[in-house]
């Protein structure tokens, strides 16, 4: 479709226009007041009519102030009329925003690109000006039945449409004509400010709605393109477009606030008054049909701006929709960020010393001696205080007990700073990897395929850090509750050079050791959850490989090299494993050795303590930590054996009937080479599999007996 002459949008306002010049409320061409001729007349017409209008039925309430029906007669009607004059004051010192947005309107932005969005637009304007029309009848109709009674009036006594107070006879004629004269032109006058005033700004409202409708269909050009060469360019051009449209709802606001501010809170009155008033006149009569069409007309006038206003609402969710919804294909265009799921761990280990900046590895400089420092201090001093205190209570089956189901899982910690540091380049190559095309979602909905994985490690990663947390919360404080001796006692059996029982040396002792176990927390979370991680993210892409398996056929019109790549990612996939084994294999060797003996002892200690006390707490957390912990280990690890079991699936789920036959041919080969899943493991020795975690807490069942049988013998 070719591109339309420009849209007259001021076209549209033509008829308000006209009026509002005629009342001395529009200026001549772009202008605004200056001094002159249409000023003098503006000032003569505002003064003449609404001013004085108004203020003859205020000075009337004074004498009727005994009298609340006749009060509330005046009232009801010099409330809108107020509103009136407040429309003028604001339209008169807004002129010159107005007409800039005018001048807005015609700006390549806001056009109509072809004729199909002239047509989308206009039923709007046209529903606009059916409402402008219904209002002007119910305000012509009101007006009609105030200027009855001097035609049907049966008394001899002279009645005006409205009651005010004028320093003349005026039921006298020819003061009586003329005043009636009057007020029916200062109604009609009134009457056309509000009408044409609270179109103007509901025309405005409806330009916006409008201004949206195109920019939703813009968005939805850009995602039905046939190409997305110009997406990037096009998309640009819709948010400078949808700013242009911000800013020009900036400057209807500042035009239309304050009256639309006074005009919500007036009309509610008014239609109270009004509701009132016909209960008061004689029903069918021509002072209730006059009631009844001036509620009427306030009715229309407050649902025509909340019935646009609404629209501008509406219209701008359907294009959050649009943009959401319609720009998927360009979504799935954006890089997946892999890095920022572990981003939390590598902030943490940063901040331990255990995460050099950037891509950068361990070398000489502050860095380094920082690492160094607090691993020595926080790690070594505090496990080898632990370990040298076995000496000294050696006879105590208890003691000894006690000391080494700590030191297990802190030994388990100098592990994983080992080997985190030796191993940093294998660590940020792995995260390098993911960077590069091959591990990115091809579209949005692989993106959606993942993203449970990635929640369900999250979940994972905060219960674990909730568990340890209260873990090491019990550990700090039950030393501080136990009333069971004078004594005083540090969270763990250690040994150090000098009496910490005695002040500050206690204090500082206490706080050296909730520091360091502090420490000593925060390695086992982040780095267990950030192997765990590369875990999930191994599950991931043999999610991405099987769907583009699935999706084969539609993925290119060259099916065979898109097996090709195919088979390349799954040969990446397969390289991204190995380095993620080569970094983690001492770690979950170790770990999955020493876990099962930590949870066996912990189980132990649980039948030493008080049951119920913040020692029996502490224990209790600190197994489930351990429990969670391998569980991840194995839930993650059993997840990519799972998902690689799938891939070979995947293929035949696929439209492979209708392939060529090479094609069938490399797809049967490749199926065959997947066919057996990819296991996580330590060195071949330890799977990480639901088996494996059921087998580590039955080896834990078995250490809790072993241990409690010797503990029942020597008692």
């Amino acid at each position: 479709m070719g591109k339309v002459e420009q849209y007259n949008w001021k076209g549209n306002f033509d008829i308000n226009i006209r009026i509002l010049r005629k009342m001395g409320l529009w200026p001549e061409g772009e202008g605004t007041y200056k001094p002159g001729f249409y000023m003098l007349y503006s000032a003569f017409m505002v003064t003449l009519f609404p001013t004085c209008h108004i203020l003859s039925e205020l000075a009337d309430i004074y004498f009727v102030l005994d009298d609340l029906e006749t009060v509330v007669g005046i009232i009801y009607i010099t409330l809108i009329e107020i509103m009136a004059l407040i429309k003028v004051y604001f339209v008169i010192t807004r002129m010159k925003i107005i007409k800039e947005r005018m001048e807005n309107l015609k700006a390549d932005w806001f056009q109509p690109k072809d004729r199909q969005q002239t047509l989308m637009i206009e039923p709007s304007i046209t529903f606009w000006k059916l409402v402008y029309k219904m209002f002007i009848v119910a305000c012509l109709g009101c007006n009609f039945f105030w200027l009855i009674p001097l035609v049907i009036q049966q008394s001899e006594e002279k009645t005006l449409p409205f009651l005010a107070w004028y320093p003349i006879d005026c039921s006298e004629s020819p003061y009586f004509e003329i005043a009636y004269i009057y007020q029916l032109s200062s109604t009609v006058y009134c009457t056309l400010v509000q009408t044409n005033v609270d179109t103007l700004i509901s025309g405005f409202n409806v330009y916006i709605g409008c201004q949206l409708d195109m920019l939703s269909d813009n968005l939805r050009r850009i995602a039905m393109a046939e190409n997305y060469d110009n997406a990037g360019d096009n998309l640009i051009k819709c948010i400078i477009y949808h700013k242009q449209i911000l800013s020009f709802v900036d400057g209807c606001n500042k035009f239309f606030n304050i009256i639309l501010f006074w005009h919500l809170i007036i009309s509610g009155v008014a239609i109270g008054i009004t509701m009132f008033q016909l209960t008061l006149v004689k029903p069918m009569s021509s002072e209730f049909f006059s009631v009844l069409w001036y509620g009427l007309a306030i009715l229309v006038q407050i649902f025509m701006y909340c019935w646009f206003g609404n629209e501008v609402e509406v219209k701008f969710f359907i294009s959050l929709f649009d943009i959401y919804y319609q720009l998927t294909p360009i979504m799935d265009k954006v890089h997946y960020d892999w890095k920022s799921t572990i981003n939390m761990n590598i902030q943490i280990m940063k901040l331990m010393g255990l995460w050099p900046n950037g891509d950068k590895i361990y070398k000489s400089g502050f860095y380094t001696l920082y690492c160094g420092l607090v691993v020595m201090l926080f790690v070594a001093c505090h496990i080898s205080a632990q370990v040298i205190n076995i000496y000294f209570v050696r006879d105590n089956l208890e003691s000894v007990v006690g000391i080494i189901y700590i030191i297990l899982i802190e030994f388990m910690a100098i592990c994983k700073v080992f080997y985190v540091i030796k191993n940093m380049e294998i660590l940020k190559g792995r995260i390098t990897v993911l960077k590069s095309d091959w591990f990115q979602p091809r579209n949005h909905s692989q993106t959606v395929l993942i993203e449970p994985s990635i929640k369900f490690w999250k979940s994972i990663y905060k219960m674990l850090l909730v568990m340890c947390l209260a873990c090491n919360t019990f550990w700090m404080i039950y030393p501080l509750l136990d009333a069971s001796g004078e004594e005083k006692r540090l969270p763990f059996l250690a040994w150090y050079p000098y009496d910490y029982r005695i002040s500050p040396f206690y204090e500082i002792t206490y706080c050296f050791q909730v520091v360091s176990t502090s420490y000593l927390t925060l390695i086992h979370i982040n780095v267990d959850t950030l192997i765990s991680g590369f875990n999930v993210y191994t599950r991931c892409q043999f999610d991405i490989l099987s769907d583009n398996l699935r999706n084969i056929s539609s993925i290119s019109n060259d099916v065979n090299k898109s097996l090709i790549k195919c088979v390349l990612h799954h040969k990446r996939i397969l390289s991204f494993v190995e380095g993620c084994s080569e970094f983690s294999n001492w770690i979950l060797f170790w770990h999955l050795i020493m876990s099962g003996v930590s949870i066996g002892i912990t189980m132990f200690q649980l039948t030493l303590v008080v049951p119920f006390s913040n020692e029996f707490y502490s224990l209790l957390s600190y197994g489930l930590a351990i429990t969670i912990q391998i569980f991840m280990y194995c839930w993650f690890g059993n997840e990519v054996e799972v998902r690689s079991n799938l891939v070979s699936y995947a293929a035949f789920e696929s439209d492979w009937i209708e392939l060529p036959e090479d094609v069938k041919k490399n797809l049967l080969i490749f199926t065959m080479k997947v066919i057996k899943p990819i296991k996580i493991s330590a060195f071949n020795v330890f799977y990480l599999s639901l088996d494996t975690f059921m087998r580590i807490l039955k080896t834990a069942w078995s250490y809790f007996a072993l241990l409690y049988q010797l503990s029942s013998r020597n008692e």
